[in-house]
């Protein structure tokens, strides 16, 4: 009697099958019957990740310190690729498989896009200086985006966005920082209060000249 076990693939993953270890097929959302005791499928998310990365310090050209932190989302897109690349299935069936070891597991594509995000930072800060990077910061999501781009096919990955979360100078530098935007605002403040009275001086000045002119003005303004 022939015994048959289904699978059942939902939306937002696939399959691969493989038959005595040897790729065969890629399955896509549905459900299969197999003879597992000669079949193996791997079952791989397809659904949206977000990769953090959090407070990485990169140095500027001219020895400042920066802390950035992103947002990366990315999907799978090639679910072979994906898994030649290193990619862990969240669902395995058929063949038991061996388990990954200690340590096994760190260069997953995720990982490596995570990694080559941190090497386009750097490659943009060490190339600018720090009063640079504070005008431009905005161009790194851009810029770290079309870096990972080619990198993406290799992993079987599509690169959704790229989110800068945090761009601030590090160590000596935040309360050096802090004390520049400090002396700014106070700057632009008292540029303001003294464009401010120059305006109500013009103001007085048109008036008076008015009234020396127009002497009956100010018996108009007390009817008033």
């Amino acid at each position: 009697m022939l015994i048959l076990s289904k699978v059942t693939i939902y939306d937002g993953s696939s399959g691969l099958e493989f038959e005595k270890g040897k790729f065969k097929r890629e399955l896509r959302p549905g459900e299969y019957f197999y003879r597992l005791k000669s079949v193996s499928i791997d079952v791989f998310s397809t659904l949206p990740v977000l990769i953090p990365f959090n407070g990485k310090e990169a140095q500027t050209l001219d020895g400042g310190s920066i802390k950035v932190s992103l947002m990366i989302s990315v999907q799978v897109n090639s679910v072979r690729q994906y898994f030649l690349a290193g990619g862990q299935p969240i669902k395995q069936h058929g063949a038991i498989k061996p388990k990954l070891s200690p340590g096994q597991g760190e260069s997953s594509p995720l990982m490596q896009v995570r990694d080559s995000a941190f090497a386009a930072c750097q490659s943009w800060i060490s190339s600018r200086e720090f009063e640079t990077w504070m005008e431009k910061k905005t161009e790194l999501s851009s810029f770290v985006a079309e870096q990972l781009k080619p990198r993406m096919a290799e992993l079987g990955l599509e690169l959704l966005s790229v989110l800068l979360v945090e761009f601030v100078p590090s160590g000596n530098l935040k309360s050096a920082y802090s004390e520049l935007l400090r002396v700014k605002l106070e700057g632009r403040a008292a540029l303001d209060r003294a464009r401010n009275e120059a305006a109500t001086m013009r103001n007085l000045i048109n008036t008076a000249r008015l009234v020396r002119d127009h002497p009956g003005l100010l018996e108009l303004r007390m009817l008033v």
